[in-house]
């Protein structure tokens, strides 16, 4: 007995020494804008404008992501005379997500292999956590530096 005491010790204390892995909750955006399917065109491209994004989740009213909109669908909405057409008609409803415990060398290889933006993070019921971007990713490799 006294040997696998000895083993489980020498196991906790090897353990102890690995450093804790990064997770997506770790470095993600927790206050995330996001627009509702009954929203305009019009009213999404005013809030893409006023918050330098150029793309945002669209959630449903229990905060559960139901799809993505990009700043480029905004701007073809508009230039088809369609701004008063709701943001549900225009929204992606394929949305690569992750969940929270995603390892950070995942989620970045998972960012990089499909060359997404933006990731939206999920609990297992589909609500929306938080978002990382690419440059999240470059934040935590000590690459970009906000002036």
């Amino acid at each position: 007995a006294s040997a696998l005491s000895a083993m489980d010790e020498a196991m906790e204390a090897l353990l102890a020494q690995v450093p804790e892995q990064v997770t997506a909750s770790d470095i993600m955006t927790k206050s995330v804008v996001a627009l509702g399917p009954d929203e305009t065109m019009e009213d999404a491209w005013r809030q893409m404008i006023n918050t330098h994004l150029k793309g945002m989740p669209v959630v449903d009213e229990g905060g559960k992501l139901i799809g993505a909109l990009k700043y480029k669908d905004v701007v073809k909405a508009a230039q088809a005379g369609k701004a008063a057409q709701r943001v549900k008609a225009w929204m992606r409803r394929q949305v690569p997500t992750i969940p929270p415990d995603m390892p950070f060398h995942e989620l970045e290889e998972f960012l990089i292999s499909r060359s997404i933006g933006r990731l939206p993070v999920v609990d297992d019921e589909g609500k929306l956590l938080g978002i990382i971007t690419r440059t999240d990713v470059l934040r935590q490799h000590n690459l970009y530096t906000s002036t």
